[in-house]
């Protein structure tokens, strides 16, 4: 069982990077037309809503070209800031 959080109960981008196209390429086995996340890492993990945000942006971006079944991802965030952070990373177009 892979774990978000090390042994010092901290994560990283490469751990939210690793779990967010997991979870994508499960999703695209089973056939699913929707995944949702929370911000990985974020809660326990400590890891900073914009870096996350950033990291989940980058596995998505990567794994557009194996996707086919998914057609909505949808982030069920914490708070409005995480809301705010997560709508300012992912409507910049890099």
């Amino acid at each position: 069982h892979a774990s978000l959080l090390g042994m010092d109960l901290k994560t990283s981008g490469d751990f939210i990077k690793t779990a967010t196209i997991n979870a994508l390429k499960e999703a695209e086995r089973l056939k699913l037309r929707t995944i949702a996340f929370p911000a990985l890492g974020t809660g326990v993990g400590g890891f900073p809503y914009e870096e996350c945000a950033r990291m989940m942006k980058e596995s998505i971006e990567e794994m557009e070209k194996e996707i086919s079944s998914i057609q909505e991802i949808v982030f069920y965030l914490f708070d409005q800031e995480a809301f705010e952070i997560f709508k300012k990373v992912f409507s910049k177009n890099e």
